[in-house]
């Protein structure tokens, strides 16, 4: 289902820059980062926990105008590693990576160094799992697997291009998808290098 969106957004795009792309074609970009994300989940005690992250987006926006661009972008990002303590009688030990599908936009002004960033899209998570569960006296139970799933993404950022094909910059990006029956929610600051070709 998802695919299919995905699919039909980026030929309705296409159509539509066309004119634009004709005039003047666009930049490719690669957006690098690092940062923390918050990883928020929806059981019982809704707790949360931070991780260590980094990640990487590439695509190519066409100029709608001067200060506008918009285009396709594929990502990948690695969330890091969390223990989500479950009440103090069972652990939840979780780490993924997932590959972005999606759309982003800039906007441009200040002459062109002042930069605003907004991305949205698919996300397919791969990630593993281990629980472990105490029974007091009964002992304890652990199991642990691999698993994958789709969600959403979306994000946006700010940041300054100090020569014209390479800029620093701050973001926020949000991912949902569900784990272990669990729908986690994945909220990430990061700092970024952008550069543009």
């Amino acid at each position: 289902m998802y695919q299919a969106m995905i699919c039909a957004v980026a030929l309705a795009l296409l159509a539509l820059l066309q004119p634009a792309a004709a005039a003047d074609p666009g930049e490719a970009f690669l957006h690098l980062k690092g940062g923390r994300t918050t990883w928020s989940f929806d059981d019982f005690f809704g707790d949360s926990e931070s991780s260590s992250t980094y990640g990487a987006q590439a695509g190519y926006r066409w100029h709608i105008n001067a200060d506008n661009s918009l285009g396709p972008e594929i990502g990948y990002i690695d969330f890091g590693k969390v223990d989500d303590d479950i009440g103090g009688f069972a652990s939840l030990k979780l780490k993924g990576t997932a590959v972005t599908v999606g759309l982003n936009y800039q906007l441009t002004f200040g002459s062109g160094s002042f930069f605003l960033d907004a991305r949205a899209g698919y996300m397919h998570w791969r990630g593993r799992a281990s629980s472990q569960i105490s029974l007091g006296s009964l002992g304890s139970y652990s199991a642990s697997g691999d698993g994958s799933g789709d969600g959403e993404y979306a994000g946006a950022g700010v940041g300054y291009y100090l020569t014209r094909n390479f800029g620093l910059s701050m973001n926020y990006d949000f991912h949902t998808t569900t784990i272990d029956h669990q729908r986690v929610r994945l909220g990430s600051f990061t700092v970024g290098a952008d550069l543009r070709f």
